[in-house]
């Protein structure tokens, strides 16, 4: 029987992501694993209904099986059965990445390295009412390819959306001219857009650069007792950092493509700072595929960057 792999939840931030992470590799390598401490970094612990849900979604769709999937449980073991194919998901929410960045940077980014993975919004959904829907396709990687992106070349203009749902115009519209006062860009790079039949009110701020393999994403939530101008600056305060970096990759892409560059053929890339949740996630997939990311920080013009290399387990 494969040995488990014990993991520390207490790492690193000591968050969700080591528990996320662990469950991934633990579903794509056929690894038992046993996760102790849950969330142990964070102010309340253990197991939310979140994480109880990703954990229950691989246990259906690998046939595997998990101890400990209580609410509130600081230890839990997953043994995974076979990879997953299909899945059916999705809202927007703070603290995680939109439709937009997982469709128009992540997967762009994956196919570039061999990958066949197409993606369908067919309903979005805001937090906390959620009832998004979004449809995945994954197809077996049959040619993977490292993956290289190290300079930055811009292809199009930049473009700023406020999406509304269940919320009157005049709060883009408060958005958009705080956003414009702080990044300059022209008016008609601007568009509103009004989302109906959903559950709830939402409200999002999406800022798109294009570039030559991906287009970068950045994103900021709306939401009640949160001013405008906070949800606008915070937007404008994300593009001018990545702007100012001069790096291709941003710094939550750079974060989520480590797992599945190291799953495949692995590459390189450069981006902005490497947070301490990317390190964290470097650290947990090194528990599980030993020297497979390396980061190398890099300064330069009053510039910080970082070169992130992956070994991949795939040719």
């Amino acid at each position: 029987m494969t040995e488990t792999i014990h993991i520390d939840g207490r790492q690193g931030e000591g968050g969700g992501q080591v528990l996320r992470t662990s469950l991934s590799l633990a579903a794509a390598l056929g690894r038992p694993v046993r996760i102790t401490e849950v969330r142990g970094g964070r102010r309340k612990p253990g197991l939310l209904r979140q994480h109880r849900t990703a954990l229950r979604a691989l246990v259906d769709i690998t046939g595997g099986a998990a101890e400990g999937d209580a609410l509130g449980s600081s230890e839990v073991t997953f043994t995974p059965g076979g990879p997953p194919s299909r899945c059916r998901s999705g809202t927007r929410r703070r603290a995680a990445p939109p439709f937009e960045h997982f469709a128009e940077a992540f997967l762009p980014c994956l196919c570039a390295a061999g990958a066949d993975v197409s993606i369908e919004l067919v309903r979005p959904g805001y937090f906390p009412a959620g009832g998004g829907e979004v449809h995945l396709e994954v197809s077996p990687v049959s040619g993977a390819r490292p993956f290289e992106l190290l300079e930055h070349a811009p292809s199009g203009d930049p473009t700023c959306e406020v999406h509304l749902q269940n919320l009157p115009d005049r709060i883009g519209e408060r958005e958009w001219r705080e956003f414009q006062k702080r990044v300059h860009w022209p008016s008609d790079r601007f568009t509103l857009r009004q989302q109906e039949g959903g559950r709830g009110p939402g409200n999002v701020m999406l800022a798109r650069i294009p570039g030559a393999v991906h287009t970068t994403v950045a994103a900021s939530f709306g939401m009640r007792d949160i001013a405008s101008e906070v949800v606008a600056g915070h937007l404008a305060g994300r593009v001018r950092s990545f702007e100012r970096a001069g790096a291709p990759i941003d710094e939550m892409l750079a974060d989520q493509l480590m797992l599945p560059l190291a799953l495949m053929a692995g590459g390189v890339y450069r981006c902005e700072r490497v947070t301490e949740h990317a390190r964290t996630n470097a650290g947990v997939i090194g528990q599980f595929l030993p020297g497979a990311v390396r980061i190398e920080s890099e300064s330069a013009e009053q510039r910080s960057t970082a070169r992130i290399e992956l070994s991949g387990t795939a040719g």
